[in-house]
């Protein structure tokens, strides 16, 4: 009996011990989480000015919060759009001074660039302040009333206009031993191509000449709509004739693409902007207040990343069908939620996930209107989740399209030979060495997943054809994995109006009947105390999703690994054959 009730002290004891540790470790992490909030905030003075520093890629959406630990990570242009908007009506800001560094992206520029016409309308300045920058970076400055550059003949810029590389690795592989099979369905579906060939095919390089060339047009029009001293075909030259590589301070002079030549601190006194009154962009978003929620609220979800499986760890670069279900399941039974717009910056991933995803926006159309907003890119499996929304914007630099499919698997049974590998089964069942990566796919086999792809293909073009209202003897010129620029979607019907996203939330609003509201934005953002206590703690894991390769190949090979890893998970991916340099 002693012994009953001494096992029964310990185990009591032991229940108690965690549960005071875990209650423990959660009110640590929710300090923690109240710690790193404060410790972004700063009050905002009289006559500031918005600081925006614009580096690196620029995401939609973070669903991490303004962290003290990460405050040199780039800002979401979610932040940016909200802080413009906000600083123009606060009567603390007086202008926004813009500094452009290695910035990439000119779709979300573009996009930027539109708030700030909206926030110089309002009677304030904005100033850019140019030392080195991008071909992108230039760009974004032209949005500015003037820009500044430093005098220096060493301050200098790049205009290299808009682009496409790939990188083919089917002969590294061969060297290898390794054969990678590739199946397509659609003849522009061309996402496999790097590992199954040496260049690309004729279609998707015709495919791809021809989003350029829209890409491009588009972009020259706005600059020199922007610098009105500056025309389109002066533009267009210096772009494709210049002499020389980089533009330094004089010829930008000589050429109009800047104003004026001083040093930053010259400048910054002229203006009279000082330290304490040029305000970052975490600190001022730290300082708006959550949009009231009015009569009615509209729900923006940000869809952003690849479309793939729940993987463990913090998944905030990419879109899977658990998250997006639990976010549009609340929406759809949240009363008080009156219409949803979809923000899609995708270019696809897993059929699969695609799909389950597809069928959750089509559950909650039921329930309310449903608009998509496209980002960047929204292809392939982008465009498969946002088909069967009641309406569909694009922005004008937004390429999407891409429906088709492809399967890769790959053949190691030449590096088996190499190294002398030899394997021997005892198996029942046909396909049971199917996916054997030391035996040789039989030609039926490669048959049969050509067979399973077109049948998926079907299925995505019978998606588009319901959603988008498009005849069967029309789909096919539309479909077969072609990429389309937004001003082409338009014509062909895969959108119904090229606009920006408050233009896709007024028009939720209209379809819901709403004069008054709020909006409100998913998925939910965390601070990473938040983070690693709704992870179970799983440090490691979480870094790991948030902290990206510094080195540009290092990056580019963590993509191609990924990549590889998406279709080790599920061999049926809806993915955009193209990735544009901007």
């Amino acid at each position: 009996m002693r012994f009953r009730w001494f096992t029964f002290g310990c185990v009591t004891s032991i229940v108690i011990v965690g549960l005071i540790i875990f209650a423990s470790i959660a009110g640590l992490a929710k300090l923690g989480s109240s710690l790193e909030q404060k410790g972004i905030e700063k009050p905002v003075l009289q006559n500031s000015f918005l600081h925006l520093f614009l580096t690196g890629p620029i995401g939609e959406y973070n669903e991490m919060k303004n962290s003290v630990l990460f405050d040199d990570l780039p800002s979401s242009m979610f932040d940016m759009l909200n802080a413009i908007e906000k600083a123009a009506h606060d009567p603390k800001i007086e202008g926004i001074f813009l500094e452009p560094g290695a910035i990439m992206g000119i779709s979300a520029i573009q996009v930027i660039g539109e708030k700030l016409k909206e926030f110089k309308a309002s009677g304030k300045p904005v100033y850019a302040y140019i030392d080195v920058t991008s071909d992108a970076g230039y760009f974004a400055s032209t949005y500015a009333d003037k820009i500044f550059m430093t005098p220096s003949k060493s301050s200098e810029f790049l205009l290299t206009g808009v682009g496409s590389t790939m990188t083919f690795y089917k002969e590294t592989l061969e060297k290898f031993g390794i054969e990678m099979k590739v199946i397509h369905a659609g003849k522009y579906k061309g996402a496999g191509e790097t590992y199954s060939r040496t260049e690309l095919s004729p279609f998707t390089k015709k495919n791809l000449s021809e989003i350029l060339g829209d890409l491009y047009e588009t972009k020259l029009r706005i600059i020199s709509d922007n610098r009105q001293d500056v025309s389109y075909k002066d533009i267009k030259n210096l772009y494709e004739n210049r002499e020389e590589i980089f533009i330094n301070s004089e010829m930008a002079l000589e050429l109009n693409l800047v104003d004026e030549l001083h040093y930053k601190q010259d400048v910054m006194e002229t203006l009279g902007i000082k330290k304490d009154n040029l305000i970052s962009l975490s600190s001022y978003s730290s300082n708006i207040a959550p949009v009231a929620s009015g009569a009615g609220k509209i729900a923006v979800v940000y869809a952003e990343g690849g479309i793939q499986a729940s993987v463990s760890g913090f998944n905030a670069k990419a879109i899977t069908s658990e998250k997006m279900i639990k976010i549009l399941t609340k929406l759809r039974k949240d009363a008080s939620v009156k219409a949803v717009v979809l923000r899609v910056n995708s270019p696809g991933g897993s059929a699969l996930e695609s799909d389950i995803i597809a069928h959750a926006v089509k559950q909650l159309k039921t329930a309310k209107p449903v608009v998509v907003s496209m980002g960047s890119v929204a292809a392939s499996g982008g465009y498969y989740i946002s088909a069967l929304a009641d309406y569909i914007y694009a922005e004008p630099l937004t390429i999407t399209g891409s429906i088709g499919v492809v399967m890769m698997i790959p053949n190691a049974t030449g590096l088996g030979k190499k190294l002398g590998i030899h394997t021997d089964s005892v198996a029942r069942g046909k396909y049971v060495d199917l996916l054997n990566l030391w035996k040789p796919m039989p030609a039926s086999a490669q048959r049969s997943l050509q067979r399973n792809a077109e049948n998926i293909y079907t299925e995505f073009k019978d998606i588009v054809m319901t959603g988008r209202k498009i005849a069967p003897d029309k789909i096919t010129d539309i479909a077969e994995g072609r990429v389309w620029s937004s001003a082409k979607a338009l014509k062909i019907g895969l959108i119904d109006e090229v606009g920006s996203i408050d233009d896709a939330v007024k028009k939720a609003a209209e379809l819901a009947n709403m004069s008054v509201y709020g909006t409100e934005n998913y998925p939910k953002r965390k601070t990473l105390f938040e983070v690693i206590y709704d992870d179970k703690f799983n440090f490691g894991a979480v870094m790991s999703s948030l902290v990206k390769p510094e080195s540009r190949i290092l990056n580019e090979f963590d993509k191609e690994l990924k990549k590889v890893e998406n279709f080790q998970r599920d061999k049926i991916q809806l993915i955009c054959p193209v990735s544009i340099q901007q």
